[in-house]
């Protein structure tokens, strides 16, 4: 007891001094009363942001500012009927197709599966080719060449084209019933990130002059344990995105679901979707030869495995959706649409005359008005302003603001700070030398005791 008193009268924290100290009878119970309510609030306290902490809450702050300089995006084009009827009749045995088709019966999404992987095995062009279908193009007021479109297959819409903006035209007459919808699918997306338009973008008709207003956000997440993101040091981690081996993407959530679709696909039908990339090094978990085969849709055991595991994937049942989680940091352009009938009436007077220069028979107009707006198009891509939106969420309770609470509560409370706590460890320290001391004297008396008994 004489060493905590000694403690006691010394210490910086000044309830305690007067509740052990004091000489009044009646201030010393109330000074020990305070000291124990502010020590069982500051427990309380503290306690409550111990639970705050490990919750781990984020802030999420956003800026606005302004980029003269920015990037125009990728465009992604897909028509939404790749496939024209003379390319097919000219290519394929349709008698032999149709039949097969018809002993299987084939819905019309699966025979449109069997001509896609006809073109691939093939390699026969018979979707829509670049100048089919664009008519006119300008990148910032300067005429677009073939070369500056990249064409990337899609196992829904076959070939698909991607740049910028574009002027696009079409063709009904010759489009096969493979859709309900006439006109093109159009996705923007980053230069370092795929497309995958049979879930992403946006339609366009015919008849219509499309406005794209793009707006650029900046999306950063805080890191694990504060969000549930994937924050990849490695961007070509092949376990998470088969498409940055051989494409060189950036991670995104979509990328990471199709690769999941694509490893069910080879562990449960032992086959490559023929619709996506294999290469070996990304099935070798799965023990399979080097020279892993295309799934056939004319062999009916890889086309049915193949369409079972696609089911399962669209119903959410491969867990995919679990697996993907967000990257941590990615862009998203936001996009606003506004469309107007087009070409006009004039317009195609104008046109008309200018080419004829004879007067023009109402049938004859209303003919070419037809044909004008059942086939063409036309896409205007632009920012609507160049400011870019930043989403950022970072951590709200870090370890100084941890550290600051605690010393916060427990000086409030208590009047206990850094240098009071090495007070605390000076007595325990202090307390411990004694009792080791009392220990060894102990031992050392007992010790002459029985030498003296033993004379």
């Amino acid at each position: 007891m004489g060493l905590f008193q000694e403690f006691s009268e010394s210490t910086s924290m000044h309830g305690l001094q007067r509740a052990v100290s004091s000489e009044s009878k009646w201030k010393r119970p109330l000074w020990a009363a305070l000291v124990l309510t502010g020590a069982c609030l500051a427990t309380f306290n503290l306690s409550q942001t111990l639970k705050d902490f490990l919750h781990n809450p984020t802030t999420t702050q956003t800026k606005v500012y302004y980029n003269p300089k920015m990037e125009f995006p990728v465009v992604t084009l897909c028509n939404l009927n790749p496939f024209p009827v003379t390319n097919l009749v000219a290519e394929m045995d349709f008698m032999t197709m149709s039949n097969f088709w018809e002993a299987n019966n084939f819905k019309l999404e699966d025979v449109m599966e069997s001509i896609v992987q006809f073109q691939k095995s093939q390699n026969v062009p018979i979707t829509f080719k670049l100048g089919d279908l664009v008519t006119d193009c300008q990148f910032d007021m300067v005429p677009c060449r073939a070369d500056d479109f990249l064409t990337v297959f899609n196992y829904k819409y076959g070939d698909c084209f991607v740049f910028n903006k574009q002027i696009k035209e079409d063709s009904n007459q010759e489009y096969m019933h493979s859709s309900e919808a006439a006109g093109f699918k159009v996705v923007v997306h980053s230069q370092d990130t795929i497309a995958f338009p049979e879930n992403q973008g946006f339609m366009v008709m015919p008849g219509a002059s499309t406005s794209v207003g793009l707006k650029r956000t900046e999306m950063s997440r805080a890191p694990p344990p504060y969000s549930t993101c994937i924050e990849l040091e490695d961007e070509y981690n092949i376990d998470l995105n088969v498409f940055s081996f051989t494409d060189g993407t950036r991670y995104t959530g979509e990328a990471c679901r199709k690769t999941c679709y694509i490893r069910e696909v080879v562990s449960q039908c032992g086959c490559c979707d023929l619709y996506f990339v294999c290469p070996p090094e990304v099935y070798n978990v799965y023990v399979v030869n080097e020279t892993i085969p295309y799934c056939n849709a004319t062999n009916i055991d890889d086309f049915f495995c193949k369409k079972r595991v696609l089911e399962a994937f669209e119903k959410g049942e491969l867990d995919c959706l679990s697996r993907c989680l967000p990257p941590c940091d990615e862009v998203v352009y936001d996009v606003a649409l506004s469309t107007a009938l087009w070409p006009s009436d004039s317009s195609i007077y104008f046109d008309m005359e200018s080419n004829d220069g004879s007067d023009i028979a109402i049938s004859e107009f209303e003919e070419f008005k037809s044909h004008a707006r059942d086939n063409f198009l036309r896409v205007a891509i632009f920012y609507e302003d160049l400011t870019v939106q930043r989403v950022e969420s970072r951590p709200s309770y870090d370890w100084n603001r941890l550290l600051s609470d605690i010393g916060g509560q427990l000086g409030l409370w208590l009047g206990f700070s850094i240098l009071t706590a090495a007070e605390w460890l000076e007595l325990a320290y202090d307390a411990g030398i004694r009792a080791a001391t009392r220990k060894a004297q102990g031992a050392h008396t007992t010790k002459v005791h029985v030498q003296e008994e033993g004379k």
